[in-house]
């Protein structure tokens, strides 16, 4: 029997995969929009898990700004989740609004946290989405959950404090931290690099300009990261708190993604290289172990790059 599911940010990149995924799987899902967002959308050919797709089902909604405490209550009380997936908060690493990503990362998941505390009937379990962007510089080799975290990043620093404040939570209910590595596929914005370069492709751009494309990244499909939090609803966790990593564990160059984009898309273009663009500090690797990731959920789901490519080059 499914569980009452409370998504917060719903109506962005990765909750409008996610929520139709649940609801395939039994779950009761509640969306949780900001009112900048538009309607709840019924899951779409495109923006869904082709296995998930006929669940056409009218979608659950509250409304409500993370950074406003007495909406949030009203939002948590009218929700009555079991589970909460939290995945609202500012997504643009690179942004130079720092006051607004603090209110976002930090404030925020204190505002939910603290009112689902406090709630008639607290949740069993919150799953918080952080960023691998908490690890920042560390030894060679595979980043594990058991590292001590170094954000080079403001970013990186606002999601450090959401994890150290989520855990405090813990008395309340279970508290899962998950740290994604870089996942992409169709519908994420353009300003992220991997469909920046399929946009270039669709459109058979003659040039695409980018920084460093030998550096080695994991990209994952979103459709495997959502199968993943789908997963860590009823995953065995280590105690009241615990963290994993969402990855692949595999990496490849930005050079090769757009090396498959030009085979899928019978297109050459011009790579050109923009100072710009260039992070020098960036590490040469950033690789995670999925060993955590493993002992919580067994075999991680991982499509081929090729099949991630080609559904964001479709039409």
């Amino acid at each position: 029997m499914g569980e009452r599911v409370l998504i917060t940010g719903a109506g962005g990149f990765t909750g409008r995969h996610l929520a139709p995924l649940l609801r395939g799987h039994g779950h009761d899902v509640v969306e949780w929009l900001s009112h900048r967002s538009g309607p709840a959308a019924p899951p779409a050919r495109d923006m869904s898990h082709d296995t998930v797709a006929t669940h056409q089902v009218r979608a659950r909604t509250v409304r409500a700004d993370i950074r406003d405490p007495d909406a949030v209550r009203a939002a948590v009380a009218e929700a009555r989740a079991d589970v909460v997936i939290h995945l609202a908060g500012a997504a643009q690493p690179m942004s130079p609004d720092r006051l607004g990503m603090l209110d976002a990362n930090v404030v925020g998941a204190d505002n939910l946290l603290g009112a689902l505390a406090r709630s008639e009937a607290p949740p069993r379990r919150v799953i918080v989405a952080s960023s691998s962007h908490v690890y920042g510089e560390q030894p060679p080799g595979d980043l594990s959950e058991a590292m001590r975290p170094n954000p080079l990043s403001f970013y990186g620093c606002s999601k450090l404090s959401m994890e150290q404040l989520a855990q405090t939570y813990a008395p309340h209910f279970e508290v899962l931290v998950a740290r994604p590595f870089n996942y992409t596929g169709r519908g994420q914005a353009e300003h992220f690099v991997v469909p920046k370069i399929v946009s270039h492709f669709r459109r058979r751009a003659p040039v695409l300009s980018m920084g460093a494309t030998d550096k080695r990244r994991d990209f994952s499909d979103v459709r495997d990261v959502c199968d993943i939090y789908a997963r860590l609803v009823d995953a065995p966790m280590g105690g009241r708190s615990d963290t994993v990593n969402l990855t692949t564990g595999t990496v490849r160059s930005l050079s090769d993604v757009v090396a498959r984009c030009a085979a899928l898309s019978d297109h050459r273009l011009e790579l050109r290289t923009d100072p710009a663009l260039l992070r020098p500090n960036d590490p040469d690797v950033i690789k995670a172990s999925t060993q955590r990731l493993e002992d919580m959920i067994g075999t991680v789901p991982t499509r081929p790059m090729d099949d991630t490519l080609r559904w964001m080059l479709e039409p």
